[in-house]
C-alpha cells in the first residue's frame, strides 16, 4: 500500500521504477557501495574516539557521516551533493556553511 502511493507519486513526476530480485545486491551496486562507504566512515569515527563496541552510538555516527559527506566536494561534479541539490531547488546561497564543523 505504502509503496503504491510512492509509485503513483513518482509516476506523476515522470519517474520509472524497476524491481530488483530479492536478496541480490548486484543490481543496486552504486547504492550498496555508498552504504558501505558510509559504514566505513561511521566505524572509523567510533574507533577514532575509542567508544566501546557495546556502546550503541552507531546511528549517531551514521548520521554524522552522511551529514559530513553531503558537504564534501565531489571531485567529478566539482560541487558538494548538498550544493548541487540546493542549486537544483534554486535556493539562495547554495553553498553550505562548514564553520560549525570541528575535528
Amino acid at each position: 500500500m505504502e509503496f503504491n502511493t510512492f509509485r503513483d507519486w513518482g509516476t506523476k513526476r515522470g519517474m520509472t521504477f524497476e524491481v530488483t530480485p530479492p536478496y541480490t545486491a548486484e543490481p543496486n551496486g552504486a547504492v550498496e557501495r555508498y552504504g558501505g562507504y558510509i559504514n566505513d566512515i561511521q566505524r572509523t569515527m567510533i574507533i577514532d574516539i575509542s567508544l566501546p563496541d557495546k556502546a550503541n552510538f552507531w546511528p549517531f555516527a551514521v548520521e554524522a557521516a552522511i551529514y559530513t559527506t553531503h558537504r564534501l566536494v565531489n571531485p567529478k561534479a566539482g560541487v558538494s551533493p548538498l550544493t548541487h541539490w540546493r542549486q537544483e531547488l534554486n535556493i539562495e546561497n547554495p553553498e553550505p556553511s562548514l564553520k560549525h564543523l570541528r575535528a
